[in-house]
């Protein structure tokens, strides 16, 4: 991936939630998930060569905040 791979998730992370489709930024998921934890609610995605991956995020109610620690293609 590469540090312009990264550059591109920090920004579209920076950016915050955006709508569903051709956007970069943070996505809620939506409908069934088998391919995840039950967990994963969010998805860090990003549009151009690599968006097929995708980093995917929870919120942790202890701490308040979104997690986002796993780092997979995207589901289609």
């Amino acid at each position: 991936m590469g540090k312009i791979g990264v550059n591109k998730f920090v920004k579209a992370m920076k950016k915050g939630f955006v709508r569903a489709k051709c956007e970069n930024g943070i996505k809620a998921l939506v409908g069934n998930t088998p391919d995840l934890p039950k967990k994963y609610t969010h998805e860090i995605k990003i549009e151009g060569k690599l968006d097929d991956w995708r980093i995917f995020g929870y919120f942790d109610k202890s701490s308040k905040h979104y997690i986002f620690d796993l780092f997979k293609r995207g589901l289609h």
